[in-house]
This record gives C-alpha cells, sequence and structure tokens, in this order.
C-alpha cells in the first residue's frame, strides 16, 4: 500500500508484508533515533539517568531495520495511539525532552501526518516522528519543528496539537515543559563534541541524503493538480514536477553549501546556485553546517524557545503567575517573562 507522495522516477514509501515499511530513500536518520542499536540513543539514555533528565527515548519507540534486495525497511509501529487517557507531569517531560532533541537536532517537517503521539491500549505514553528526512537545519524556534505551531492560524497542523488540550495549564505542568526543555537543550549541548566525532567518523552518516525542503508540498500537489503557472518555480522543480513527481532535493554533510536532485533515477545533480532562492537556501543551510552551535546562539535558542513554549501552553489563558525556588513564569495580556535561575532570564512583549 502507498503511504506516502511519489519522487525521484515515481518511488514512494509502502507497506511490506505486515510488519513492514519499505522506504526508497536512507533510513540513516531514523536509525539514529529509532533503532535498538543507536549509539546515540544509549548514549543519551545513559546521560540522562546520571543528570536525572527526562528521557526522550523513553516515549520513541526502537525499532528494527533491515536491508532486502538494496531496499530499505524499517518495523511498522502498529500501535493505535490515543488520547483518551490522563496525562501526567511525567508524560509532559517527555514531550518537552522530545521537543528540545529534535529541535536541536534541526529536525524539520513533523506536522500532523508525521508524527504519533498518544497512548497505548497499556496507557504507554508513546511520541513517534517516523518520518525522519530533513535534519540539521538552522532552528532557532522549536516551531520550525512543526511539532508546535508557529503561529495560531495553523495550529491544527503541528504535531502536538492533537495532544495539547490534555496538558493542564497549572504550575507544575507548565513548568516540567519549560524546565525540560531547557534542561534537555543544554545537555544535549554539553555534548555536541562527542556527538560531532561520532558523526566525522561515521562515513554512512556524512554521506547521508539530508532532504532539503523548499517550499509546502501542497504546492506541488496543487500544481500536479491543475497545472497552473507558477514563476516562484526553479527549473529543477519544473523537470521533477513535469515527471509527475513531488521534487525532492537534498544535502550531505560532507558537501556543505550544495543541494542535489536526481536527474536520472541513479544519477543527481547539484541545483543552478546563480537562482535567488537557491541562493537563500544555500544561506539558509550554511547557517548551520554541523552540529554545535556558539555559546551566544545557544542562549538564544533556549530564551526564545521558551517564550514561544509558553505562549503556546498558555495560548488560551490571558494570566498567569507562578514562583518558587526555580522558577519566575508571568503572563498578562500584553508581556511574557520566564525567569529560570541560573539558565534564563528572558521577558518580551505579546
Amino acid at each position: 500500500m502507498k503511504l506516502g507522495d511519489t519522487h525521484n522516477f515515481g518511488k514512494f514509501v509502502q507497506t511490506y508484508g505486515e510488519n513492514w515499511v519499505l522506504k526508497p530513500r536512507t533510513t540513516e536518520w531514523e536509525q539514529l533515533f529509532f533503532s535498538k542499536r543507536s549509539w546515540l540513543r544509549k548514549l543519551i539514555t545513559d546521560i540522562c539517568l546520571k543528570n536525572n533528565i527526562s528521557n526522550p527515548f523513553s516515549v520513541i519507540p526502537a525499532l528494527e531495520f533491515r536491508t532486502i534486495n538494496q531496499q530499505n525497511l524499517v518495523e511498522k509501529f502498529d500501535n493505535q495511539l490515543n488520547t483518551d487517557a490522563e496525562i501526567n507531569t511525567e508524560n509532559v517531560s517527555s514531550m518537552a525532552s522530545v521537543l528540545a532533541l529534535l529541535t536541536w537536532f534541526g529536525v524539520s517537517d513533523l506536522h500532523v501526518d508525521n508524527v504519533k503521539v498518544g497512548f497505548n491500549s497499556s496507557k504507554n505514553f508513546y511520541i513517534v516522528p517516523f518520518d525522519i528526512e530533513s535534519i540539521f537545519n538552522a532552528h532557532i524556534l522549536p516551531s520550525e519543528t512543526w511539532l508546535i505551531p508557529p503561529h495560531k492560524k495553523n495550529c491544527k497542523m503541528a504535531g502536538f496539537e492533537s495532544i495539547k488540550f490534555l496538558i493542564v495549564k497549572n504550575e507544575s505542568y507548565i513548568k516540567a515543559f519549560l524546565k525540560c526543555y531547557i534542561d534537555m537543550f543544554l545537555l544535549l549541548d554539553s555534548l555536541s563534541e562527542i556527538i560531532e566525532t561520532k558523526f566525522k567518523i561515521n562515513s554512512n552518516l556524512i554521506n547521508a541524503p539530508i532532504r532539503v525542503i523548499i517550499r509546502n508540498t501542497q504546492d506541488y500537489q496543487e500544481y500536479l493538480k491543475n497545472r497552473f503557472a507558477n514563476n516562484n518555480f526553479l527549473i529543477e522543480e519544473l523537470i521533477q514536477l513535469h515527471r509527475n513527481d513531488v521534487p525532492y532535493f537534498y544535502r550531505k554533510l560532507s558537501s556543505p553549501g550544495k543541494v542535489y536532485y536526481f536527474i536520472d533515477p541513479e544519477l543527481s545533480i547539484s541545483i543552478d546556485e546563480s537562482n535567488e532562492l537557491a541562493l537563500e537556501i544555500l544561506t539558509r543551510i550554511e547557517n548551520r553546517s554541523f552540529i554545535k552551535l556558539n555559546s551566544n546562539l545557544t542562549q538564544t535558542c533556549i530564551e526564545a524557545g521558551s517564550l514561544e513554549i509558553f505562549a503556546w501552553l498558555m495560548r488560551d489563558c490571558s494570566n498567569f503567575k507562578f514562583s518558587d525556588y526555580e522558577f519566575n513564569l508571568q503572563k498578562n495580556h500584553s508581556n511574557i517573562k520566564i525567569v529560570y535561575h541560573g539558565k534564563v532570564n528572558v521577558e518580551a512583549n505579546i
């Protein structure tokens, strides 16, 4: 059964037997986050345990991966997840740590169609971002993952929006979310040199295709359906659209500043760098060529990210005030403030 859009000369994700999903592209990035043998899962699980921080991999399931006849297979996560259970602060902490993990790694496109979140029949909580192919983007805000919405009008598209209504707007839930997001982001930053070294010695990872998303897939689907003219399309997009593919572009960590697309099922070339839109895309990519953020950018990320999360959690609440030995949180109709002693002190008008 077909599960996604058609790319690269008619290829698409599909079911394979009862227990597998076949992906006609690399699964290196999914293996990094989902594989039972992932070094990243082990590293972060061990460090979280030592530092008493909510482990994101306690709710991201561990799956099996196989390669058969040069085809990449991923174990199907078949648990039906629902939102009919009562969420607790541990679940909220897990959501925050997953959001920090995926923001720090610059993962994109985690809208509602690419994420499962909720409780299985045994009331175990899971978060399953099952389509990880755009990574190491230069994220500042957690909304750039699309797990939370960047603005009010597209709320329903965000991956976490389906479960947000369960998060009670009281002190323990709000503090748990903000604390775990900040702590997890800072923990990852402290591990950045170890993680980057692991990447650099792994030729599979530094040469694995990373999807580059140029525009909303809906724009492509509208073109394929109605064949309307769009002067903003790159020639490289039109080439793929004319063969009835949803355009697909990628880059590699080993080739900074280059974006590729397939002109033949087995042959890819880089896009024309003289195009204004292409230059804008390349500039954005080069802002996060690899893992390590500088200290100023790290602080910007946790401050701006905390404000965005607080505003999202309190979207339907006009006034909120909380203070304890760790936190001072305030929100009114015009202002929002977060103090996490020793880590964050930030205020903004809304």
